[in-house]
């Protein structure tokens, strides 16, 4: 696998296609809060779980802004806006994802592909956002996602709670 900053539109599009416990796609649905329906509470409930089932399970990739394949990935309606949160969609995002696990997570990036020609499947001023979460030495993380705490794990393509996922901090009196 090519290193994540080197990724490019042509990249994205020839990633396999199938489900990995590396990797997960979403839609322009999945993050682009300017659409009619797309809600920030959503983003972060499925972020959050996202993000847990990665850091405790080895690490992972989630690429926002492809379309369900037939053959090929797609850009999904010319990607995502990449200022739908000021400063940029890029910056919110970096603000909102260590506040989504307890434990906060120290460990993630997040690459924006842009438009490099006129060919390209994305319009101007969005984008295909790939955010990289890394295996965690503090795991376990609990998705924060307005319900109950509960640690995620990522099998293949689906995140699982995992059984005794609650951890508790204990003092010593001794």
């Amino acid at each position: 696998m090519r290193d994540l900053r080197e990724w490019d539109e042509e990249y994205l599009l020839n990633l396999p296609i199938g489900e990995f416990d590396w990797l997960e796609v979403k839609s322009r649905r999945a993050l682009d809060l300017t659409l009619p329906n797309v809600h920030e509470s959503d983003l972060r409930e499925n972020l959050s779980k996202a993000i847990s089932a990665f850091a405790n399970s080895g690490g992972g990739v989630i690429v926002f802004g492809l379309s369900n394949p037939r053959n090929n990935w797609q850009v999904d309606d010319g990607g995502i806006d990449i200022a739908m949160k000021r400063p940029s969609t890029r910056e919110r995002l970096e603000d909102i994802i260590p506040t989504l696990v307890d434990l906060p997570l120290s460990s993630f990036n997040v690459y924006v592909v842009q438009s490099k020609s006129n060919t390209s499947q994305i319009a101007a001023g969005r984008g295909v956002f790939i955010v990289e979460i890394s295996d965690s030495s503090q795991a376990p993380h609990q998705a924060t996602d307005n319900k109950i705490l509960c640690t995620y794990r990522r099998k293949i393509s689906s995140y699982w709670p995992s059984v005794g996922s609650r951890h508790f901090w204990t003092t010593s009196t001794s």
